[in-house]
């Protein structure tokens, strides 16, 4: 990936652990608490804290947290939850790579309370679609 898609520090996108029955905790947002009994031993395990902080119980969980300056790798873990365009339908997580481009301009457009990685990425997002809609090549940074 080229230095144009690289944040200007590493940001926590993806907060999740695996339990050893297999079963995933993510946390998507501050205060968002998920337990799980796990099967195989009957521990406890949780995650919380979405992209603020990282609060996990659980010694033999498998750590999935994800930290990244990587544009590529951010917008396919980092989410935006919608209930539609007229906000009448069941709430529904995508990643930004799934997001229409209006979608994203819209949120950018409208939301002022956006933690700071995802309003990065959103904006990485268009400038990276602008660059590959261009069709635009430049052998400045070379193909990684």
């Amino acid at each position: 990936m080229s230095i144009l898609f690289k944040y200007p520090s590493e940001y926590l996108v993806y907060n999740a652990i695996q339990t050893p029955d297999g079963t995933v905790l993510e946390s998507t947002h501050r205060h968002d608490y998920k337990e799980h009994v796990d099967s195989t031993n009957d521990c406890l395990y949780f995650v919380d804290g979405g992209l603020d902080y990282i609060r996990v119980c659980g010694a033999k969980s498998k750590d999935l947290t994800i930290s990244t300056d990587d544009h590529m790798v951010a917008r396919k873990y980092l989410k935006w939850g919608s209930r539609g365009k007229n906000g009448n339908e069941p709430l529904r997580y995508a990643p930004v790579c799934e997001l229409t481009t209006n979608h994203i301009y819209n949120i950018l457009k409208t939301q002022k309370n956006v933690l700071k990685q995802i309003h990065l990425c959103l904006t990485y997002e268009l400038l990276y679609r602008a660059f590959n809609d261009s069709g635009w090549k430049s052998d400045l940074y070379g193909d990684e």
